[in-house]
């Protein structure tokens, strides 16, 4: 529910002050910026910087960094850069044999097709 995405909101930031290297953290608090159907978080140019920021921790390693790349993306209304984000995101996650995450990014691309 919302209020549970408002709690992890505070505790990914609390986090994210005590050891701002942790890693995914940044990509958990985009999805909530970019996916959130709270107004009061949603926020999708927060989101991709929040990706933008993982991807570059990682060296753009992190499939749910480029896929919260994409949903922020498809949140800013840029449908087509949305898709060939998230099909790197899958690819990523089946180069890095994360077999679940893959589907699940496939199965969420849908909602970025006219």
């Amino acid at each position: 529910g919302q209020g549970l995405q408002e709690e992890e909101l505070v505790l990914d930031q609390r986090a994210l002050e005590i050891d701002p290297s942790l890693p995914g953290v940044r990509s958990e608090l985009g999805w909530i910026h970019a996916t959130s159907e709270d107004l009061r978080l949603r926020d999708p140019d927060v989101a991709l910087r929040l990706a933008e920021t993982d991807l570059r921790m990682t060296d753009g390693e992190s499939a749910r960094a480029l896929e919260v790349e994409a949903a922020a993306r498809a949140a800013l209304g840029d449908l087509d850069e949305a898709i060939r984000v998230s099909v790197a995101a899958e690819q990523k996650a089946l180069d890095m044999s994360e077999w679940e995450l893959a589907a699940q990014i496939r199965e969420r691309r849908r909602i970025y097709l006219p």
